[in-house]
């Protein structure tokens, strides 16, 4: 009789508990913390602090409430309630709740202070809105699991039966040659964006690459090497940017000014091909998961029409950047370290693992650490691979150390500086600075000041860029003076060790807080500013560039609609940057949640990347550190499932 009576109470819990959690969810996320009060509040005065915590009463909001019943019905239907217990939903949930009220407060004051101005109240709400979102977090993270785990059917890659229209032929020249259709297809879409971005899209860099293979010009392109200083006498070309990618785009002005007696010319190649790199790879994706049966071919036009429509990928695409050819490396990468993971120890897998890594070595100056951490972890977490995996990880590093330790010195190409991997540091120092300046003691000012300006340090802080305060090191310091500066930089943080944290939080949170941060979208009007600084550059040379006139109000069209992309629904998912790390994160636990070693250390090499750019000088609105999982995004259910699979 207990255990009947026991039973028909758990039954009625279960047909309230998506009602009780839509109430609880909402009462906690729609709260808003005070990250502007006064002082400390009485017991009936933090009541109403709370309660007005609402704010004004809005229809869009208030709908939230028969969505969330709906959807925890949903969830409750078709999920176990035991998985949600499990760690790989809890963690990544709990880290989703944490991030929205301190991306919350670092969004509206640059610190996290604000939560405990006021007394209890601010931080109750902040501890509110973590619980709600992490509530909500678990069952869309076990429901989305859940998805996973159900589509692990595949079906063999089969000719598609005749059908009139042009889907139809699509759909039969993919089921053909699924390589040969993306690519196409692509080509096909791109053709308007690259004829109004002819010949290409500057950036703030692109002067630098292009002025340092120049050698009457006498520039190095940096900012930190002057032309006296350069390795050997009237060699300009440094590493700050990869040289690679500098001499390719030197040979092809040459080139294009030779053949043509333009510039424009060298400038639409370089662009062309890293399109052509970047459309290749997608191509090569699809054509491996689709005769896999991964991606169903009912669904294969997402492909191109991602990459199309997302935001990103169109502003950056004909953008003068190593960072394009790049992402199509890192993407060339992945499919074959899927392929050799998943059995397929071919020559043509090994061989293709090889190229784009050598790839990737040479077009980004991190890549090195990228690659050593993804193979030496699937050397140790697979054992058939092992061998294979270090033989791979001793390739990355002696080539790393043959090309830019040997030859590119013996070339008399100057290395570049130790500032970039002090990025964090300096930030945490500039903060302690402008925040706690009577803390700083004469010894640690000196230490500082002969490594970075002092006495600008506080004014030149910016939260979300190292920039400024990274453009005032001083070259001229020597081994002493930056283990010096170390040792005062690791003292500071003992005695405020929440300056550092925060410090780092600012200039990362926008990775995992979904508000108001967008992808920077490179567009036209900064585009023409970049053009003419080139030409000023370059002047000596007798040789400009220039872009097409008639097609000015084209462009500018064009950079309004851009801008509108930003904020449009759907779209601007694409445009936030935390949704690829949280598709990163979700990805990385769900292969903890299966436990199968090859999916692990095939998750390993996107989510080391994205540990990698909390390194780099830029907060997440930047994106182009986060471009080869942009590139990537589309695959990644595939990549997962078929590891799941086949491990």
């Amino acid at each position: 009789m207990a255990r009947s009576r026991r039973t028909a109470a758990e039954k009625v819990s279960s047909q309230h508990r998506p009602l009780i959690l839509s109430v609880i969810t909402f009462c906690l996320v729609t709260q808003q913390p005070h990250l502007y009060g006064g002082g400390t509040m009485d017991l009936f005065e933090s009541i109403v602090s709370l309660l007005s915590g609402y704010g004004e009463f809005s229809l869009a909001v208030f709908l939230l409430f028969p969505g969330f019943w709906l959807f925890y019905r949903c969830v409750y239907a078709k999920v176990a309630p035991g998985s949600l217990r499990r760690l790989s939903v809890l963690l990544p949930a709990i880290l989703f709740g944490i991030s929205m009220p301190l991306g919350y407060a670092f969004e509206e004051t640059g610190s996290l202070s604000s939560l405990f101005a006021s007394g209890p109240v601010p931080f109750l709400q902040a501890a509110g809105i973590a619980a709600g979102w992490s509530l909500l977090a678990a069952h869309c993270v076990a429901l989305l699991y859940h998805v996973l785990d159900q589509s692990s059917e595949t079906s063999p890659l089969k000719e598609v039966p005749s059908r009139p229209g042009l889907r139809g032929a699509w759909l039969r020249a993919l089921s053909r040659n699924p390589f040969l259709a993306v690519f196409l297809t692509l080509a096909v879409l791109y053709i308007p964006h690259a004829v109004i971005s002819y010949p290409g899209i500057f950036m703030g860099d692109t002067w630098q690459q292009i002025v340092q293979a120049y050698s009457e010009l006498k520039m190095t392109g940096s900012l930190y090497l002057s032309p006296e200083n350069v390795l050997r006498a009237g060699v300009y070309i440094n590493q700050n940017h990869p040289v690679v990618p500098t001499l390719l785009l030197h040979a092809l002005l040459v080139l294009g000014d030779a053949v043509t007696g333009s510039m424009n010319t060298g400038i639409a190649l370089y662009c062309g091909l890293q399109v052509f790199c970047q459309m290749a790879a997608v191509s090569f994706a699809a054509s491996v998961l689709i005769r896999r049966g991964l991606f169903p071919l009912r669904f294969a036009w997402l492909i191109p029409l991602y990459g199309f429509l997302n935001p990103y990928i169109h502003a950056t695409l004909f953008l003068l950047t190593k960072d394009i050819a790049y992402a199509g490396l890192f993407l060339f990468l992945s499919v074959n370290l899927f392929r050799v993971l998943s059995g397929d120890r071919t020559s043509r897998a090994w061989t293709g693992l090889a190229l784009s890594s050598l790839g990737m070595l040479l077009f980004r100056n991190e890549a090195l650490w990228l690659l050593l951490v993804s193979f030496l972890l699937a050397a140790l977490l697979c054992r058939e691979t092992r061998k294979a995996f270090f033989i791979a990880s001793g390739g990355v590093l002696l080539t790393s150390l043959l090309v830019f330790r040997l030859l590119f010195p013996l070339l008399g190409f100057t290395p570049g500086s130790i500032r970039e991997p002090l990025s964090v540091p300096f930030q945490q120092t500039a903060r302690f600075v402008r925040d706690y300046p009577d803390e700083v003691t004469e010894s640690e000012q000196a230490a500082i000041d002969r490594v970075i300006d002092y006495n600008d340090l506080a004014d030149n802080y910016d939260p979300d860029l190292s920039d400024p305060v990274k453009n005032t090191f001083r070259e001229t310091a020597a081994s002493e003076d930056l283990a010096e500066y170390l040792r005062a930089w690791v003292r500071m943080g003992f005695r405020r060790p929440g300056v550092y944290l925060q410090a780092f939080l600012n200039k990362n949170y926008q990775y995992f807080y979904p508000g108001k941060a967008r992808l920077y979208l490179y567009d036209y009007s900064w585009s023409t500013l970049n053009y003419e600084f080139a030409n000023q550059k370059i002047e000596a040379l007798g040789r400009s560039f220039s872009q097409p006139e008639s097609l000015t109000a084209d462009r500018a069209m064009h950079d309004d609609i851009m801008a509108l992309s930003e904020e449009l629904p759907l779209l601007s998912v694409f445009c936030t940057p935390a949704f690829y790390s949280w598709a990163v994160i979700l990805a990385f636990f769900w292969a903890f949640r299966h436990k199968k070693r090859n999916l692990i250390a095939w998750t390993v090499l996107p989510a080391f990347l994205l540990l990698l750019n909390l390194f780099t000088p830029a907060n997440a609105y930047y994106g182009r550190y986060m471009l080869p999982v942009v590139i990537s995004l589309p695959f990644l259910p595939a990549f997962l499932k078929g590891l799941s699979r086949d491990s």
